[in-house]
């Protein structure tokens, strides 16, 4: 039996509306503490084949040269709570469709 974590998401139960609501309530309290810092971080990577969306051919940093990928735009939030202990939260992200 596999034990990849898509394998753990697929069979286990995931409710989105409570699991939003509690997300929504941690980001909440991450993003109104006072030493709290937004980020905004440009992705792109390589990607083959053709299933995944916003898959165009582009200029890739990691490969340096134009190549099929994806680019997206996340905007975050991040807090150090503790030098151990930095807590991160995804407020959204955007798929660029070149």
């Amino acid at each position: 039996m596999p034990r990849t974590f898509q394998f753990f998401r697929k069979r286990s139960p995931w409710p989105l509306k409570t699991m939003r609501e509690i997300y929504r309530r941690e980001l909440a309290d991450l993003v109104s503490h006072g030493d709290a810092m937004p980020t905004v971080d440009a992705c792109d990577n390589p990607k083959k084949g053709t299933m995944s969306p916003g898959v165009a051919r582009m200029y890739i940093g990691a490969t340096g040269k134009r190549d099929n990928g994806q680019a997206y735009v996340m905007v975050g939030i991040y807090l150090k709570i503790c030098p151990a202990l930095p807590a991160f939260g995804l407020l959204d992200f955007f798929l660029s469709h070149h």
